[in-house]
């Protein structure tokens, strides 16, 4: 006869699975949400499909071959912030060269060749770094640079948030009487509200 604890333990692991997979899938989402926006929304199906599979790939590897048992991981945000960027500098260069509805329809495959390029060059060089434990050599990086690179991302998060949340792009050059006006505010308070919730949530659970 299976003991009261065995079964606990089961239902508790039946439930982290499940908000697991939510998690996943949330981030997902999100991550595709950042890259493929703006004009290149009409690719968001293919890039949600990708998040996902990148997530399920990432849990298979650690549930099965991670040096810890009980490590969870999924498609980063702060990556895809990056890879948004990139992405749609590419595609303004395809647009450049090109009418918008002749890039939109041969965009595709260049994106996803210079997000399967650089997937694999962050990979061999994370390796590098572990294999030949270079880790140290971050300190070397200057605090200017690191404040200004880590503000910049900032930034990217803002104005990828609110692209988001509000379907319009944001650039930097815009100002904050654009950025606060009543349509933006009514689409974005709500994810304000979102995250103020979740860090007050954290700081109640240390």
């Amino acid at each position: 006869m299976r003991s009261p604890s065995a079964g606990t333990s089961m239902i508790s692991n039946i439930m982290a699975g499940f908000i697991t997979a939510l998690l996943a899938i949330a981030g997902s989402v999100c991550a595709a949400s950042f890259i493929f926006s703006g004009e290149l929304a009409i690719y968001l199906p293919t890039g949600i499909g990708l998040a996902l599979i990148t997530s399920i790939i990432i849990l298979g590897m650690l549930a099965f071959r991670g040096s810890f048992y009980g490590t969870i991981g999924a498609a980063a945000i702060i990556p895809a912030v990056m890879m948004g960027v990139m992405v749609q500098s590419i595609f303004k260069d395809i647009e450049s060269s090109t009418s918008i509805f002749q890039a939109i329809n041969t965009g595709l495959p260049t994106i996803l060749m210079a997000i399967l390029v650089t997937s694999i060059a962050t990979g061999i060089f994370y390796y590098l770094m572990g294999r030949y434990k270079l880790g140290s050599l971050v300190r070397f990086i200057p605090y200017p640079v690191m404040g200004g690179f880590l503000g910049g991302v900032g930034w990217l998060m803002v104005a990828g948030s609110i692209n988001v949340m509000r379907r319009i792009p944001i650039g930097i050059e815009h100002s904050f009487t654009y950025l606060f006006n009543m349509p933006t505010l009514v689409h974005v308070a709500p994810g304000v509200l979102f995250a103020v919730c979740l860090l007050l949530d954290r700081k109640s659970t240390r």
